[in-house]
């Protein structure tokens, strides 16, 4: 277990479930199902030939949170399926990642959740550089071919990519992506990635369904209603005030 547990850590030192608990532990609990039941994620997960589904929305509209409740949906959906493999990224715009570091982030995490794609590639030897020697690029491609050969499906969750900063990271990660969704064989490789408005996707967009992520009102009622404990004092003696306050709220946001 040591000996697994330092080899995870060669490939990438950070462990991503940590950020995603953090993030998911921010959410209002039974908000994002509307996603679930929109018509581009059921096509999304369930038709062999959509590869990618790519969501937009303004700054604030809950991007992250959203991408967290995905990636936990999937995980409990899929993620005892040992064929399956689950892997996710967020990026930061204060983050100042290599390409090399997004997927050594992503390689880590699919195989510290499937034991058995860990023993495939460790028995494969050639695939590793000698230890303590940094990972090249080629090393990560060529580790991330064998796994996603060895799985019938790999699921991969990108937050923000707008806040990637860096333009020649996120192309090169752009035409990974399109590579690896590109690949023939019995592997189903999709991906699901999030941006604000703008050419953010490149690409991608060719083959990718599209779906505008907006608070939806089932949402905002769950986050208003949630918060009723912090209302000040004067609020909770006068509910028929709150109770025109919170419509006011959900009127001035569409009903959405």
């Amino acid at each position: 277990m040591q000996q697994r547990n330092e080899t995870l850590a060669w490939i990438c030192p950070v462990d991503a479930a940590e950020q995603q608990h953090k993030i998911l532990s921010s959410r209002r609990e039974g908000t994002g199902q509307w996603f679930f039941r929109s018509e581009p994620f059921v096509r999304w997960i369930s038709d062999e030939k959509s590869k990618a589904l790519l969501c937009t929305g303004a700054p604030g509209a809950g991007k992250t949170v959203l991408s967290s409740i995905v990636v936990d949906h999937l995980q409990q959906e899929l993620g005892s399926n040992g064929s399956v493999a689950i892997a996710y990224h967020y990026f930061h715009y204060q983050e100042r990642l290599e390409y090399t570091d997004i997927l050594s982030s992503l390689l880590r995490q699919l195989l510290q959740g499937n034991p058995s794609l860990y023993e495939t590639i460790t028995k494969r030897r050639y695939l590793l550089p000698p230890r303590l020697t940094p990972l090249r690029k080629e090393n990560v491609e060529k580790i991330f071919d064998v796994v996603v050969s060895e799985c019938s499906e790999v699921l991969l969750v990108i937050d923000a990519l707008d806040e990637c900063t860096d333009v020649y990271v996120r192309r090169q990660f752009l035409a990974w992506a399109r590579k690896l969704l590109d690949l023939g064989g019995r592997t189903k490789v999709k991906l699901l990635a999030t941006a604000r408005p703008g050419d953010y996707f490149g690409t991608l967009l060719t083959r990718g369904i599209t779906l505008e992520i907006q608070a939806s009102r089932d949402d905002m009622e769950s986050f208003l209603d949630g918060g009723l404990d912090y209302l000040p004092n004067f609020l909770r003696r006068k509910p028929e005030l709150w109770e025109y306050i919170r419509n006011q709220i959900l009127e001035s946001a569409g009903g959405q």
